[in-house]
């Protein structure tokens, strides 16, 4: 089914990435906070933990991603609860990924995380 044009409009969801430079000193403050080793490569997923957010597939492929590959990583979820914490984090036990992902607290400096992820 083709949608007419005129119902469709993009809605631009665009960052500055110059407000993202890397800083190692706040870098080590950040790893050394959540005892994340500087060898480990960080995926940040900033998104409120809400069924349509697809939480759930992006376990799944952690899950892919942990069988194939040797890399250390992490997957830090920012964001806040909309009733879907619970069942993520049961969903983490029964992947046994326990060791790579992590929910954090919402925050307003979501900055300070993707700019010490890679």
């Amino acid at each position: 089914m083709l949608i007419p044009e005129e119902k469709v409009c993009c809605i631009y969801n665009g960052i500055d990435p110059g407000r993202f430079q890397k800083n190692n000193k706040v870098r080590q403050e950040v790893r050394q906070e959540l005892h994340i080793s500087d060898q480990t490569v960080v995926i940040v997923c900033v998104a409120n933990l809400s069924p349509h957010k697809g939480h759930q597939d992006l376990l799944q492929a952690i899950k892919v991603m942990t069988q194939k590959t040797e890399v250390p990583f992490q997957l830090w979820n920012i964001g806040r609860d909309d009733g879907m914490l619970k069942e993520l984090s049961k969903s983490v036990k029964e992947l046994e990924l326990t060791e790579k992902v992590k929910f954090l607290d919402p925050c307003d400096d979501v900055q300070r995380f993707l700019s010490r992820s890679e």
